[in-house]
């Protein structure tokens, strides 16, 4: 394969990809710079600062993480670092996005699940209207049913072929956070959500065809 005219190279590293919903309670605050703004500047800022438009509060989430490369439902630890999305839905939605980090040790395993209980942090980044990036830190608990995965293989003709590798765990999960943010304007939330997350192995592939 790796000698033929024309080869495209696909890699997926292990991730695990997060969603979830829950609730949120706030206490209004104030942008920390006191520094002398334009009048513009002023509004942007001042609207930053606008109430959270509700109660409900959606977050997603994807990265590399250790425990979806060690293809063992015993593997003591999962470390992983990526992006993060936060979203308060209302008449006025206000998003903010930024990147994670994780600890999960291992808390018990069967033949077919794990439990994982760590803690997260997050940078949330201020845009152009917020003087400050925010931070969240968070407890959390998943529940996951996974399946240790590891093989490669080849297909090929006269004139094309397709062959890779994969290797780690696939996983389907139920997880549970609780937590605080100090969001980029000065408000400060203590939220409670429950989501789904999903596991895929480390893959790499390649799909080779012969120029005529």
């Amino acid at each position: 394969m790796l000698v033929m005219p024309s080869c495209v190279p696909v890699a997926l590293p292990p991730m695990r990809v997060d969603g979830s919903v829950g609730t949120y309670q706030v206490e209004p605050g104030r942008s920390s710079s006191d520094a002398p703004r334009s009048p513009r500047a002023a509004l942007e800022a001042e609207a930053a600062r606008a109430p959270l438009p509700g109660t409900v509060v959606l977050r997603a989430s994807g990265g590399v993480h250790l425990a979806s490369l060690m293809a063992s439902r015993s593997f003591p630890v999962d470390v992983g670092v990526g992006y993060a999305l936060n979203a308060f839905p209302g008449p006025d939605t206000r998003l903010f996005h930024g990147a994670y980090g994780e600890i999960s040790p291992l808390v018990a395993h069967g033949p077919w699940w794990r439990l994982l209980v760590g803690a997260r942090g997050e940078l949330i980044l201020a845009d152009r209207a917020r003087s400050n990036d925010g931070l969240g830190f968070y407890g959390r608990v998943a529940m996951e049913a996974i399946s240790p995965v590891s093989g490669s293989g080849a297909r090929g003709g006269s004139s094309s072929a397709v062959g890779g590798a994969f290797h780690g765990i696939v996983g389907a999960g139920l997880h549970a956070e609780v937590g605080a943010q100090r969001l980029p304007g000065g408000d400060q939330t203590f939220l409670v959500t429950l989501g789904l997350s999903l596991r895929t192995p480390a893959a790499f592939g390649l799909i080779c065809c012969a120029r005529r």
